[in-house]
């Protein structure tokens, strides 16, 4: 189950490694983040001779590493301060290296980009940064893909806890639907795709038995499914202080007086 559950536990050093990262991060941004990169790269070759435990830590480490550094950049503003066109060609040259990595490097397996770090860690880095500084917010024109959208951002960490445990059971459901003679002869039990649908209601469980826990976390109201958009508060017409409001009554009234005043009754103007 550790094993499974791998991306928890690299999730967790990140978060308790996080003030450490980010002191190192505000001081030398580049390094800290070639020094992920080559800490991928010596998992690829396997430079290490440690336990087996340790050294599929380090390699999620150095794998999701420079990742997890584009958070800090994101929330300090600089990722956002660079050119568009300079983060899209950045974006796609890692894109471009991790896949050309990938697809020269197979394993056993085949073309597993979990098998092989230096190729996933460039991939990743290369999406993360294109969908962090070109992220989604909110889609107004389509409002079913405005509301996933919005469901996606504000239950991000329950999907990435959940998401593997719902393809366990997944895979345990569709082992079940094979007994079934119905189920097995009407329904592609054998297929990705049939899994890949699957794992999704399970995903929507969970958003709505524990997705409220990011609520509170975040000191807002606990909503089951936040695909709505906040409602706005009505702006409030401005109230003018007593005085202000007793001067504006009088306003008029004087205006009138000035236009209905006699010169008659000025006294006469000598010649």
């Amino acid at each position: 189950m550790t094993g499974t559950l791998w991306y928890i536990r690299a999730y967790l050093w990140f978060v308790l490694l996080s003030p450490a990262l980010l002191w190192a991060w505000r001081r030398a941004p580049l390094p800290l983040l070639g020094g992920f990169l080559a800490l991928a790269a010596i998992s690829q070759y396997e430079l290490w001779d440690l336990p087996v435990l340790i050294g599929s830590a380090l390699t999620d480490f150095g794998v999701f590493g420079a990742c997890w550094l584009l958070g800090f950049a994101h929330q300090d503003g600089s990722l956002d301060a660079l050119r568009a066109r300079s983060v899209g060609a950045a974006s796609a040259l890692l894109l471009a290296a991790g896949g050309w990595f990938t697809f020269t490097h197979p394993t056993d397996e085949g073309y597993d980009l979990g098998s092989i770090p230096l190729g996933q860690a460039l991939w990743s880095l290369g999406f993360v940064l294109l969908l962090t500084r070109f992220r989604p917010r909110s889609l107004p024109r389509w409002p079913w893909l405005d509301g996933l959208v919005r469901l996606f951002n504000a239950r991000a960490v329950t999907i990435y806890l959940w998401h593997e445990v719902a393809l366990i059971l997944a895979v345990a459901l569709t082992d079940r639907m094979w007994q079934v003679p119905f189920l097995e002869q009407y329904l592609p039990t054998g297929s990705d795709w049939f899994l890949f649908l699957l794992v999704w209601p399970l995903i929507a469980a969970a958003i709505l038995t524990v997705g409220w826990t990011e609520d509170l976390a975040s000191r807002k109201r606990p909503h089951p499914w936040p695909a709505k958009p906040p409602k706005k508060a009505p702006i409030a017409a401005p109230v003018r202080s007593s005085a202000g409001a007793e001067e504006a009554a009088r306003t008029p009234a004087r205006k009138v007086a000035d236009c209905m005043h006699d010169d008659s009754q000025e006294p006469a103007r000598r010649p």
